[in-house]
């Protein structure tokens, strides 16, 4: 089948083929390559591959973005507790020190990091009045649930942190 395209304001063909006559304004095309027709439905066919591609690489892409978000949740969790128990168990260590000293620390320390539902255990269970050179371990606790979003679905337990200091006073 021929196919015909309007002619621009370039200057006329001497010939003309198919059923244009000598005056008409368009020009039969069907003289073109099979080739130029191949790559025409190629570009088609690419341009369709390209949106299936884009329909499955984004979802991965996004679960891998949203994967990453939520380790990086849990590793800051998981560095706010080792850093709240340092500042513990160097409260616990002060010769005034009391069991209610030790929290309201952790749970200042842990309102600075949006943290809740931490948890406290000391060994010995009460530091008052312990003679120097004691051992004094200080643990937090926090569910995983308290750190992201959808952690508590992939990670089970707790996130805990313990520090140990030796009582010098």
């Amino acid at each position: 089948m021929p196919r015909f395209v309007r002619r621009s304001n370039a200057a006329p063909p001497e010939t003309t083929t198919g059923h244009c006559a000598a005056g008409s304004p368009f020009v039969n095309t069907s003289h073109r390559s099979g080739r130029t027709a191949y790559r025409a439905t190629r570009r088609r066919l690419r341009s369709g591959l390209a949106t299936v591609e884009a329909a499955v690489a984004l979802p991965m892409l996004l679960l891998i973005s949203f994967g990453t978000l939520e380790t990086c949740g849990v590793i800051f969790a998981k560095q706010a507790l080792q850093s709240a128990s340092q500042e513990c168990a160097r409260e616990a260590a002060l010769p005034e020190a009391t069991v209610e000293s030790v929290r309201q620390t952790m749970q200042e320390f842990m309102a600075r990091r949006d943290l809740t539902d931490a948890s406290v255990t000391m060994s010995p269970p009460n530091p008052a009045g312990l003679p120097a050179g004691t051992t004094l371990t200080v643990t937090l606790t926090i569910p995983s649930s308290s750190a992201g979003f959808i952690a508590g679905q992939f990670f089970e337990g707790d996130i805990s942190a313990s520090t140990t200091v030796v009582k010098s006073f």
